[in-house]
């Protein structure tokens, strides 16, 4: 349970304020891990100022967790115009995430020692990142983006495999995350679009120099839209996944992949729409975690309606 609120503020034509905060209560009741309704509330501010070719956020955030306390996230980040076409942009901030109840307390025992389970004595993760990068329109309806980007994380949680079918949450001590993000967006027509991006990732855990499982060196995304405007809408969207490992080791493999969906929508109203939606089209045999197949295709058909 819990909510979220947010509000701007414009002073005048230089400062656009930001205020909000949330509030969330999680419960979880089980015969295996207790029962346990941890709470967690946070606040946040920015500041975004524009002045000439430069916009300027200034932005900060507290997190307040019952069982892990209180946590203060500074943030900065700016864009400079370069040209008419060409505009560079950065940002450096500090991140928190405090451990969700199932990081804590996931419990599926197979038996005989097999299962996945959660693990009580997570610590949060924090963290610093930044990023660099610049944007570029070649044309009307054109226009690219690439963007380098380093995480350096203290105890980031994940899922380890230790072995025998048996997985756990566990803190990584010390992991750095960088790589390149690039994306190049079309509008082809007025109703018709396409966009591809891909990114490179070097995820590696800097207390042991290998490599963070589950986190492939390179994906790509592409999407093709057509969207009429009597509400008819096509889409066409395909994943890649490069090959990733399954544990701490590097011992395993997680095999490459790719996926291809497609989403045809029509509105019947404003509020209505009718859709029908193929996922993994060509019944690509994949896992996203080592032993456990994902569903080959699957179609859906379902009416989206909004109050």
């Amino acid at each position: 349970t819990g909510f979220e609120l947010q509000q701007n503020y414009s002073p005048n034509e230089t400062h656009l304020l930001t205020l909000g905060g949330n509030y969330i209560k999680d419960e979880v009741k089980s015969e295996s891990t207790g029962n346990h309704a941890p709470e967690r509330e946070a606040v946040f501010i920015q500041d975004q100022i524009t002045f000439g070719k430069a916009t300027l956020v200034l932005g900060g955030r507290v997190d307040d967790h019952s069982v892990y306390g209180t946590e203060f996230s500074p943030r900065i980040a700016a864009r400079y115009a370069l040209s008419e076409a060409t505009t560079l942009r950065s940002s450096l901030g500090k991140a928190y995430r405090a451990p969700t109840v199932n990081d804590l307390y996931w419990y599926e025992d197979w038996g005989w020692g097999m299962g996945m389970f959660g693990n009580k004595d997570l610590k949060p993760e924090r963290g610093i990142s930044y990023d660099l990068g610049v944007e570029h329109k070649f044309s009307e309806g054109l226009s690219a983006t690439i963007t380098y980007f380093q995480n350096d994380v203290k105890d980031l949680i994940s899922w380890v495999d230790m072995g025998g079918w048996r997985y756990e949450v566990q803190n990584i001590g010390k992991a750095r995350l960088q790589g390149i993000e690039t994306e190049l967006k079309w509008a082809i027509t007025k109703c018709l679009s396409f966009s591809v991006n891909h990114t490179y990732l070097n995820a590696e855990d800097r207390n042991t120099g290998k490599k963070l499982p589950y986190r492939p060196e390179n994906r790509v995304g592409s999407l093709l839209s057509y969207a009429h405007p009597s509400g008819f809408k096509v889409q066409v969207e395909g994943e890649y996944n490069d090959v990733s490992y399954a544990n701490v080791d590097n011992t395993n493999k997680v095999d490459e992949y790719f996926l291809l969906s497609l989403v045809v929508s029509k509105k019947i109203n404003p509020k209505v729409e009718l859709f029908a939606k193929g996922e993994n089209l060509f019944g690509e045999e994949y896992e996203i975690i080592d032993g456990f197949p994902m569903p080959q295709t699957t179609v859906t058909v379902g009416l989206k309606a909004s109050f």
